[in-house]
């Protein structure tokens, strides 16, 4: 049985760099609900960043949904 892990980094476009990517909390049963937590949770990590700073570094949140076997 395979699952997914969601992988989450900030990275600035303007220094050309991203932070180390980090492990969400949640494992997903697939592909489908992986990214749509991915995207729910960028939407949410820009609301809450300040505008001046997405827009000064030119902040973008990079996501991957990394697909792990499972054994049971």
């Amino acid at each position: 049985m395979a699952e997914y892990i969601l992988l989450i980094q900030f990275c600035s476009l303007i220094a050309n760099d991203c932070t180390d990517a980090e492990e969400h909390s949640l494992q997903f049963a697939d592909y489908y609900s992986c990214m749509l937590t991915a995207y729910a949770d960028g939407m949410q990590m820009y609301e809450e960043i300040e505008p001046a700073g997405v827009n000064e570094f030119e902040i973008t949140i990079r996501h991957q949904c990394i697909k792990i076997e499972t054994y049971e």
